[in-house]
């Protein structure tokens, strides 16, 4: 697995830090800048980073990397935690720069609709922000349903989380790949073992195996706690 391994010593530092890196992305690429967003809590705090960030907002445009199939006001909604967090402090024109996934419409249909919004707009992503979950799915990748997504030629799928069968939209591998930079967001001590398997996997399984970027490695983003189970040389 090509990666490039970034460690922190604790969540506030890794979000200040790559706010900064996204940042300085942002202001050498001529507009527009699409940035696809991760869902879940760990990206949180980057958010409230990038309100310090003296940027010209007016050349992003916002996608996400997946959505539960939930309405935009949900609490569960991934555009709704980025809307509260850094999305509504930001002087951008919301209906020309947002272009969220619809979870309040029919699993199949908000999938299609992405897939359709994306080719209309000849998106091609300058950075993609992925999360990890402790069982080891990234985006609404899940460990599991290989056959539905690894060799996918749709850019957006519906998929249901194994667990609790609610329905997700998630980007698959085809266009993550294809983005100029991807970073994965790790952190906590719940991820610690899944993320040692992932880097030392000698039969790698994991739906991360599968985003291998085309351009740059796979930037990997974790806090001490999720690096917890690496050694030293894992970390240089």
């Amino acid at each position: 697995m090509n990666y490039d391994l970034h460690v922190f010593p604790d969540p506030q530092a890794l979000a200040e830090t790559l706010a900064v890196r996204l940042a300085q992305a942002i202001r050498k690429t001529e507009p527009p800048f699409h940035l696809a967003l991760s869902g879940g809590q760990t990206p949180v705090l980057l958010y409230r980073a990038l309100l310090h960030q003296d940027l010209k907002w007016s050349g992003v445009h916002f996608w996400w990397s997946d959505e539960r199939c939930v309405p935009p006001d949900d609490n569960e909604s991934n555009f709704n935690t980025a809307a509260v967090e850094l999305l509504n402090h930001l002087p951008i024109d919301p209906a020309r720069q947002i272009h969220r996934m619809q979870g309040e419409l029919p699993p199949a249909e908000a999938a299609d609709a992405y897939q359709e919004r994306l080719k209309s707009l000849h998106t091609h992503f300058n950075y993609i922000l992925l999360g990890l979950g402790s069982d080891g799915h990234t985006a609404s990748l899940f460990p599991g349903q290989e056959t539905i997504w690894q060799n996918s030629e749709q850019d957006c799928l519906a998929l249901q989380q194994p667990q609790s069968q609610q329905w997700r939209l998630s980007l698959t591998p085809r266009i993550i790949n294809q983005a100029q930079e991807v970073s994965l967001l790790v952190s906590g001590s719940d991820k610690a073992s899944i993320l040692a398997q992932i880097l030392f996997s000698e039969a790698p399984q994991l739906p991360i195996h599968a985003i291998q970027p085309h351009q740059h490695p796979l930037r990997i983003y974790a806090d001490q706690a999720a690096a917890e189970a690496l050694g030293e040389a894992a970390r240089a």
